[in-house]
């Protein structure tokens, strides 16, 4: 143990077994040694402003402690690093630097969230004319009346402490940082008890559900996979008969973007009573109650003050944006005739950057999508609600990786998700999309989406699902895919060969899959129709009861 760690921490001692009880945050870490430059695995303790970490999980004393109060906390990346670890963190106190790996990068981010709240690190932003008074804990900090002033102030690893207001920037960020609205305690009280409410209604209907499938002792709900078979001949041939245009607008991929918007906007046309029913308008509805439930993040409103820039563009590898309100808006919106005139100003744009989003609220009406990742990005999305954007909810692009938990994309112009250019969403799950105008979840462009449990995928103009040029979905599990207007599940342009077995079949497990208008489950290569179902859906057969 290093004399340096000793002496931060006075007659600290510790046994592992307790450390692991009190602890805010524990897991196993890459260390990197300080003489020595290898890698070990060590038990990390967060306790307070100190980080214990042990050798097993049966010592009597920490191996070492590392002092984390007012130190910056980065990523960093795997360059700086022996070997090049990926998932890195890096710890900078007075004395020296330590270098952390993770196992993912989800687990990465989540030890940063936790490691900057605790280092009691802050740089405040507050507005002149705001009533709220500042917290005795925060006077001694530096405030600013400007975000990004602040973000400019600030070293990288710092946590950017937002008071009430509305915040008219265009917000450039190059550094890793925690931007995080501020709540009272009262505030994290109900966000608190309404996460929990929606969380034990959400495990509440995934146990009816299993309960179900296990009454009735089968793997997939048969019935609506029996009546897509019943009605494929009917399908195929109305399916064979579109010309040359219309396979075009069933292929949104091949489309320039006003052409895109122009077939959503058809579709609307086409479909009015299906896509604005009372069904749609109560279900939109009860989001909205939701999204005023989750927390009072209204009340910090970060807008952009330029019409064709994006409200936050991020370039920095690991962050974290929590309790905002992001919201693009154009300053006069009668000066552009056309909507094809528009600017396609997201709301978030990140390029080649490392973020998690927690509890943001997301709205792009006026002009492009609500998120937009490039690059080779990495996002993280929880707890958050995007809605009413003009394009995209959230565009993945450009072997982009994504995780999505526990949010709400609502009334989305194009579709809710779109997964493209090889990009990859590893798991999105207790997510609802409702009402977009086109797909609820588009995989497109050799990209793929690895699992989706336990989503809602609702009044979706087009289909609520649908996976084409050769991008792939693994397993659909217990998810509710009700009311599109066409299918619920659309497989186009599917190609017979070139692919394995394992890479083109998608496991679906426990779903509810039905009053979709046009089918439920469709595979657009007629001439290998039947062969499709058997290849792509795979089901257990239903058990017989003795």
């Amino acid at each position: 143990m290093s004399n340096t760690s000793q002496r931060s921490v006075s007659n600290f001692r510790m046994p592992a077994q307790l450390a692991l009880k009190q602890g805010q945050k524990i897991g196993s870490l890459n260390k990197l040694g300080e003489k020595v430059k290898n890698w070990k695995t060590r038990i990390f303790v967060l306790l307070k402003t100190n980080l214990l970490y042990y050798k097993t999980a049966e010592d009597k004393h920490y191996t070492g402690v590392i002092n984390i109060l007012n130190c910056p906390i980065l990523r960093c990346d795997p360059s700086e690093t022996p070997g090049n670890m990926k998932h890195c963190l890096k710890i900078q106190t007075k004395t020296r630097t330590y270098y952390l790996s993770a196992s993912s990068e989800q687990d990465a981010n989540e030890w940063l969230i936790a490691l900057i709240e605790q280092s009691g690190y802050k740089i405040i932003v507050k507005q002149a004319q705001d009533p709220t008074p500042l917290e005795p804990s925060h006077r001694s900090c530096q405030i600013f009346g400007s975000i990004q002033k602040a973000i400019d102030a600030a070293r990288g690893g710092e946590k950017i402490l937002i008071y009430p207001g509305i915040y008219r920037e265009n917000l450039w960020i190059e550094k890793p940082i925690q931007l995080c609205g501020y709540m009272s305690e009262l505030e994290r009280k109900q966000r608190s008890e309404a996460i929990k409410q929606i969380i034990s209604q959400t495990q509440q209907q995934d146990e009816s559900v299993q309960h179900a499938s296990n009454e009735g002792g089968a793997y997939e709900k048969v019935a609506p996979i029996q009546n897509v078979k019943k009605s494929m001949t009917i399908e195929m041939m109305n399916h064979s008969s579109m010309n040359a245009s219309q396979t075009i607008m069933n292929d949104p991929s091949r489309m320039s973007e006003s052409e895109l918007k122009k077939t959503a906007s058809s579709r609307r046309a086409k479909n009015t009573n299906a896509a604005a029913d009372q069904e749609m308008k109560k279900r939109i509805e009860e989001e909205r109650v939701k999204t005023r439930a989750i927390g009072s993040t209204n009340t910090i409103i970060i807008e952009n003050a330029d019409d064709s820039e994006s409200v936050i563009v991020y370039k920095a590898n690991g962050g974290v944006i929590s309790n905002v309100t992001l919201r693009s808006r154009l300053s006069n919106p009668s000066q552009y005739s056309i909507e094809e005139e528009k600017p396609l100003s997201s709301c978030l744009e990140m390029d080649n950057g490392g973020l998690t989003l927690k509890g943001v609220t997301i709205s792009s009406a006026e002009c492009g999508s609500g998120i937009l990742a490039t690059n080779k990005s990495i996002l993280i999305l929880m707890e958050c609600i995007i809605s009413q954007c003009r394009d995209m909810g959230v565009w993945l692009m450009d072997r982009t990786q994504c995780t999505i938990s526990r949010s709400r994309i609502v009334s989305c112009k194009v579709d809710a998700i779109r997964v493209s250019g090889e990009s990859t969403l590893h798991k999105l799950s207790h997510t609802d999309m409702l009402g977009s105008g086109l797909n609820g979840l588009c995989v497109c462009d050799r990209a793929l989406c690895s699992s989706m449990h336990s989503c809602q995928i609702s009044q979706s103009v087009a289909n609520n699902i649908c996976v084409q040029n050769e991008a792939r979905i693994r397993r659909v599990v217990g998810c509710t895919l009700t009311n599109s207007s066409e299918f619920g599940i659309l497989f186009s342009n599917i190609p017979t060969r070139g692919l394995s077995e394992e890479d083109i079949i998608c496991k679906l497990t426990n779903n509810k899959i039905e009053n979709n208008v046009l089918g439920d489950v469709y595979i657009e290569h007629l001439d290998y129709m039947g062969r499709f179902v058997k290849k792509y859906v795979r089901r257990k057969k239903k058990e017989v009861v003795k």
